[in-house]
């Protein structure tokens, strides 16, 4: 009997997810966003969110930059927090966006990430694949729609898909998919990383939903 051999991680991870992957893409705020019809206020609320999770997710990455279970996916050079905070000041006036709320979805998703690096730390490889994989395949197209959402501002607030240019992020994805097929896993890891890489895609889909519901209060000024 021939054995097929085991799909290398990346593949595994991108089979998986790929019916929820595409289902989360038009769940809550994401499909108005990628029309360019998001308003201005969502947009910042959104990102105020995702810095919450890059805020705990990088800084987790970091501390276990050493263990050669999660160092391979620990690159610093697709760390997205200075770009998002680049983006959030040049959309708000006086930092507002510091006193945005954080919805429940993304504290859950914030406690998940600070438990995964405190008691299972080969789980942060799954958000390091939803996050970084997801920013350098949808930048090209979320740069586009970003620009249509605030032409009106004139400033520039891209910097958060900004990784050099087409080339260049291509190139950051491969590395990074190579590195994830690289990490020295054992079966279960390797299950536990699809599992958590499930969940990741699922709470986004919250979160967005979230966005969603509460951009149909009062509209709030945070542009310039």
């Amino acid at each position: 009997m021939t054995h097929q051999p085991i799909p290398l991680l990346a593949a595994q991870l991108r089979s998986a997810t790929r019916a929820l992957h595409a289902e989360v893409e038009r769940t809550g705020v994401m499909p108005d966003l990628l029309r360019g019809e998001l308003p201005v206020d969502g947009y910042v609320a959104l990102l105020r969110n995702l810095h919450a999770i890059y805020a705990t997710l990088e800084p987790a990455l970091m501390l276990r930059a050493g263990d050669p279970r999660v160092g391979l996916v620990c690159k610093t050079d697709l760390f997205r927090l200075p770009a998002l905070e680049s983006d959030l000041t040049a959309l708000s006036v006086k930092n507002n966006w510091l006193k945005l709320p954080v919805q429940e979805a993304t504290l859950a998703y914030v406690a998940r990430l600070l438990n995964a690096s405190t008691e299972d730390p080969v789980r942060l490889v799954a958000h390091a694949y939803v996050r970084y994989l997801g920013d350098l395949n949808g930048g090209q197209v979320l740069t586009r729609a970003v620009s249509r959402l605030t032409e009106h501002l004139r400033i520039s607030c891209v910097a958060f898909y900004d990784f050099g240019g087409k080339t260049e992020a291509a190139n950051h994805a491969r590395d990074l998919r190579e590195a994830l097929d690289a990490l020295p896993l054992t079966e279960a890891e390797t299950t536990s990383v699809v599992d958590e890489t499930l969940w990741a895609f699922k709470q986004h889909g919250l979160i967005f939903k979230a966005l969603s519901a509460s951009s149909t209060g009062p509209s709030q000024d945070f542009s310039v």
